[in-house]
C-alpha cells in the first residue's frame, strides 16, 4: 500500500528470468501538485524492491523535472536517459494544459549482466479516423492517439547465468 489520494498502490510480480527472481513493478504515482506523496510512494517502492537483485519499474511517474528526478534511487538506470541522453523523449505532447514532458519511465536496477539495448516510444501517430481532422475546432481537446501518453517499449540484455546472491520469497540464496 501507498499513501494516496487516488487509491493508487504498488503492483509488482516476481518472475524467474534465467534462474534469477526478478521483480517487475507497474506504477502510477500520484498526479498534480503532490510531490511529497510521490516521494513517499517512490520510497515505499524502492524499499519493497530492495530485496531483489534484479528489478524493473515501469509506468507513469507523473514528474519530469530535476526537483523530483533527484528522488529516483541511484540504484536504478532511467532507460531513456541512458540510451538517449540528449533527447528529452517526451511521452506526452504539448497540450492546452501542459508543455511537452516525459512522465513515463522504465527504470532498471543496476546489476552486472543487465544492460538496456533499445527503447522507443509507441502510439505517437494519430488513430486513422482522426488523421485528416487534427486541426478542427470541434475536436480540439479530444485524444487523437491511442492514449494521451505515448507508450514505451524497451529491449534489455540479461546475462544467461546468475552471479552472486539472489533473493526468492524474501530469502537470500547463493547463485
Amino acid at each position: 500500500p501507498w499513501t494516496s489520494q487516488k487509491s493508487r498502490y504498488l503492483i509488482y510480480a516476481e518472475v524467474e528470468i534465467n534462474k534469477i527472481p526478478t521483480a517487475i513493478a507497474c506504477i502510477h504515482l500520484e498526479s498534480l501538485d503532490n510531490k511529497t506523496i510521490r516521494k513517499e510512494q517512490l520510497e515505499v517502492t524502492f524499499n519493497e524492491l530492495s530485496h531483489y537483485k534484479r528489478a524493473f519499474i515501469l509506468g507513469d511517474f507523473n514528474f519530469d523535472w530535476d526537483s523530483e528526478n533527484k528522488n529516483l534511487s541511484p540504484d536504478y538506470l532511467d532507460t531513456w536517459k541512458t540510451l538517449h541522453p540528449e533527447d528529452p523523449g517526451y511521452t506526452m505532447p504539448k497540450s492546452h494544459e501542459f508543455m511537452a514532458w516525459r512522465p513515463d519511465k522504465i527504470l532498471i536496477k543496476k546489476e552486472v549482466g543487465v544492460k538496456p539495448i533499445f527503447i522507443e516510444r509507441l502510439g505517437m501517430n494519430p488513430i486513422p479516423k482522426y488523421e485528416h481532422h487534427l486541426e478542427t475546432q470541434n475536436e480540439l481537446y479530444e485524444i487523437k492517439t491511442p492514449s494521451k501518453h505515448y507508450g514505451l517499449r524497451a529491449v534489455i540484455h540479461l546475462d544467461q547465468e546468475p552471479q552472486g546472491e539472489t533473493v526468492a520469497d524474501g530469502k537470500k540464496t547463493s547463485a
